[in-house]
């Protein structure tokens, strides 16, 4: 099929061998709860040295029973493709992989996925927005207030600010326009960014974003902070989260908090769902942290017991074991 055919949707992830299997949960997602109508084209932007053959080859084992057409392409990103740029906490070196998609993949647009995110509505809803002459697709980030200051220091309105986490891009603008040089070098001469790409694309195509629904890039984070901190958000924002919470299309597991870690946080038990369709699950399953470890300890009665590290380890997977069966 065509590259740019009408019937091809493209969906872009980067990552690195560590995020793989958590990518994997995020296409099972979109392949659980797509059209059949359409054909889709994932592709996995990865470091070369470390995303071996063997890791693609598991990789490839996704699969779904509805009878969807879809295949999935790796790209390799090599030292060379890429200056050197700041690496922090929050941002890796595979976040600045979007940069390059333009250069990469030849279809007209594209849709880009975090690997953190879970789709549970038709992607290809998503992907038939008209962009007309704008840049990308995204939506309105809803941050603190802190963070609100902090991005009128950039010079950009805080009300169109975007969380680049889930993106329609108009690869051929973006080509002809050379974005993704700005935003390097957009990178390259600013100290004073601290969200690295996400800054440096608000800054770049700003004034030539098309803004989704919020429903397309739900952020997790406040359903599970709110509480703890409840001046969060204003009061408009925060009736306008608690809507979203119970009609949103894409969730976005934001922040350090991961489902595959606390899979006893909110919501957490839908990314759960479509990890369970992968290769991946046990895997997951016995790296999460499936009840807390104060728990645990509350409930085989040791609270106040010392324990070494290797008894409790027997202890806690000799109980998992009884508890869920595996």
């Amino acid at each position: 099929m065509d590259a740019n055919s009408s019937k091809t949707i493209p969906v872009v992830l980067g990552c690195s061998d560590i995020y793989l299997k958590y990518a994997a949960v995020t296409i099972q997602s979109v392949l659980e709860n797509c059209s059949p109508d359409y054909e889709y084209k994932f592709y996995m932007l990865v470091d070369s040295r470390k995303v071996t053959p063997d890791k693609r080859e598991e990789f490839l084992k996704l699969r779904t029973a509805r009878g969807i057409k879809f295949d999935i392409n790796f790209l390799s990103i090599s030292d060379d493709s890429l200056p050197e740029l700041p690496v922090i906490a929050q941002v890796s070196r595979e976040s600045y992989f979007r940069l390059l998609i333009p250069d990469l993949i030849s279809h007209d647009k594209v849709i880009y996925l975090d690997c953190d995110v879970i789709v549970k509505e038709d992607i290809s809803l998503l992907f038939n927005h008209d962009l007309g002459n704008n840049l990308v697709a995204a939506v309105r980030d809803m941050f603190s207030l802190d963070f609100k200051r902090y991005v009128e220091t950039l010079n950009i309105n805080p009300d169109n600010y975007f969380n680049a986490g889930v993106m329609i891009i108009n690869n051929r603008l973006w080509k002809d326009l050379n974005i993704g040089y700005q935003c390097v070098n957009c990178l390259i001469e600013r100290s004073d960014i601290k969200f690295m790409d996400q800054d440096a694309m608000n800054i770049i195509c700003r004034d030539r974003v098309l803004y989704l629904d919020r429903k397309w890039n739900y952020v997790w984070y406040y359903s599970i902070e709110m509480v703890r901190l409840k001046g969060l958000l204003d009061p408009e924002n925060q009736e306008l989260y608690q809507k979203l919470t119970h009609d949103f299309s894409i969730i976005h597991y934001t922040s350090a908090y991961k489902p595959w870690r606390n899979r006893y946080f909110k919501f957490a038990d839908l990314w759960w769902k479509y990890a369970k369709m992968t290769s991946y699950y046990k895997q997951l399953f016995w790296g999460s942290e499936l009840i807390s470890r104060q728990f645990f300890r509350k409930l085989i009665g040791v609270n106040n017991i010392r324990i070494s590290g290797e008894k409790y380890k027997i202890l806690y997977l000799f109980f998992i074991k009884i508890l869920f069966k595996v």
